[in-house]
C-alpha cells in the first residue's frame, strides 16, 4: 500500500505539469493538426508498445529463466531493433502521416527505451528511482511541449509537438540509466538476436504475444475512428482520451507495484494480503472516477471552447472502463506468475476480435462515443475473465 501510493503520488505529481499542457494543446491546437497529432502519437505508441510491454515484463517475470542479468543492452538493442523493422514493413502506410512518419518513427524508439528505464528499477523494486525516472521524463515532456506552445499558440503543428517528444524522452533515459549502461553493447545486435531467439523457444514467446495483442488493442480505437470517421470525430475521441489519460495513472501505479511483488510472493497468504490492499484501493477509485465524471461536463467544455462536444460523453464512457480496468486487470499479475500465458493470449486474440467488431458497428453511427462504448465492452472481454480465472487458481493453492 505504502509503495502504492508513493507510485501514483509522484506519477500525479510528474504528470500534472505535462498534463496541463497536454490539455492545454487541445485549446489551442487546430482541430485538423490535433486530429493529426492523435493518430501519429496514437501510432507511435502501438509500434513501441508491441516490443516494449511484452519485454519489459520478461525483464520481470523471466529474469531468472532467461538469465538477464547483465544484458540491459542486449534488452533495449532487441526492442529498438524491433521498432526499426515496424517502421520498415509500415512505410508503404507513410502517407497517411501527411509527412509525420520520420516523427512517428523516432517517438515509437525513443517510447521504447524510456519505458525501459523505468522497467529497470521497478524490477529491483526501487520505486523512488522508478518515480524519479517518470518525474524526470515527464516533466522534461512537459518543458519541451510548454515552450513550444508559447512560442507558436495556435501555429503549433503535430510533428514539432512529436519531435520534442522524442528528445525529451531520449534525454531523460540517458540521465536514468547513465550509471548502468554500457553504452558500446548497444552495438552488439548478435546478442539481442541470441535473446530473441531464447524468447522463442519458451513459454514467454507467449507473453509477448499477449502484450503484442494487448498493445494493438489498446491502440486500436483511434486506428479505426482515424479510418471510419472525419478529423472533427478524432479530434472530440483523441481529447476523451487524454482526461482519461490521468485516470489510468491509478491502474499503472496498482500494476508497477503489484507485479514485482506478486511475483516475489511465497505464500497464499501474502498474495491474499496483496489482493485485499488492491480491494481497498478500488473503494476508494469508484467514488474519485464518479466525481471526475460529474466535473466533466463543465471542466471539458471550458477547456476546449466548446469545440468538441461529444468528448464529455465519451470520457465518461472511458470513465466506466477505468473502473473495470482497475478492479479487474491486476489480476492479470497472478496469471503470469503461474505462467498462464495461453489462456491469455486466447482472451487477448477474443477481446481484439470483439474490439474490432463493436468500432466497425458503433463509429460509423455515433462517432467518438461509439468508439469509447467499444473500448469498454471489449476492455471488460479481457479483464473479467482475468479475475476469475485468478480467483480460481489461487483458490487452488490454497
Amino acid at each position: 500500500m505504502k509503495h502504492f501510493f508513493q507510485v501514483l503520488s509522484f506519477d500525479v505529481l510528474a504528470k500534472l505539469a505535462l498534463g496541463v499542457v497536454t490539455i492545454a494543446l487541445i485549446r489551442f491546437m487546430p482541430v485538423e493538426e490535433y486530429a493529426l497529432l492523435t493518430f501519429a502519437a496514437s501510432a507511435a505508441g502501438l509500434a513501441a508498445q508491441v516490443f516494449s510491454a511484452g519485454i519489459n515484463r520478461i525483464y520481470i517475470v523471466g529474469f531468472d529463466r532467461h538469465a538477464l542479468a547483465g544484458r540491459v543492452e542486449a534488452l533495449i538493442t532487441l526492442q529498438l531493433v524491433g521498432v526499426a523493422a515496424a517502421a520498415f514493413v509500415s512505410a508503404p502506410f507513410a502517407g497517411a502521416f501527411r509527412g509525420l512518419y520520420p516523427a512517428v518513427a523516432a517517438l515509437a524508439g525513443a517510447m521504447v527505451i524510456s519505458e525501459f528505464s523505468k522497467t529497470f528499477y521497478q524490477r529491483e523494486l526501487r520505486f523512488a528511482r522508478y518515480s524519479g525516472t517518470e518525474m524526470a521524463r515527464t516533466a522534461a515532456q512537459a518543458v519541451a511541449v510548454g515552450a513550444l506552445l508559447l512560442a507558436y499558440g495556435a501555429g503549433l503543428h503535430a510533428a514539432a509537438v512529436l519531435w520534442a517528444q522524442t528528445g525529451a524522452l531520449a534525454l531523460a533515459f540517458c540521465v536514468a540509466l547513465r550509471p548502468v549502461l554500457r553504452w558500446r553493447g548497444l552495438a552488439d545486435v548478435s546478442s539481442a538476436a541470441a535473446l530473441a531467439r531464447s524468447i522463442a523457444a519458451g513459454p514467454y514467446a507467449l507473453l509477448f504475444a499477449y502484450f503484442s495483442i494487448v498493445a494493438v488493442f489498446s491502440q486500436l480505437d483511434v486506428v479505426m475512428v482515424r479510418w471510419l470517421a472525419d478529423d472533427q470525430v478524432l479530434a472530440s475521441y483523441g481529447a476523451a482520451l487524454r482526461y482519461y489519460a490521468l485516470l489510468s495513472l491509478a491502474l499503472g501505479a496498482v500494476h508497477a507495484v503489484l507485479l514485482p511483488a506478486i511475483q516475489q510472493a511465497r505464500s497464499s497468504q501474502e498474495l491474499d494480503g496483496l489482493y485485499a490492499r488492491h480491494f481497498r484501493l478500488v473503494l476508494v477509485f469508484v467514488p474519485a472516477v464518479i466525481l471526475a465524471g460529474a466535473a466533466a461536463g463543465w471542466v471539458m467544455p471550458w477547456v476546449d471552447h466548446g469545440r468538441y462536444p461529444d468528448s464529455v460523453a465519451a470520457f465518461r464512457v472511458l470513465a466506466v472502463s477505468a473502473v473495470v480496468s482497475f478492479a479487474f486487470s491486476p489480476h492479470v499479475n497472478m496469471l503470469m506468475k503461474l505462467e498462464r500465458f495461453r489462456f491469455l493470449v486466447a482472451l487477448a486474440a477474443l477481446a481484439l476480435g470483439v474490439n474490432i467488431a463493436m468500432l466497425l458497428l458503433l463509429v460509423p453511427r455515433y462517432g467518438a462515443i461509439g468508439a469509447s462504448v467499444a473500448t469498454l465492452i471489449a476492455a471488460a472481454c479481457i479483464t473479467i475473465p482475468i479475475y476469475f480465472e485468478s480467483r480460481r487458481l489461487r483458490l487452488q493453492r490454497r
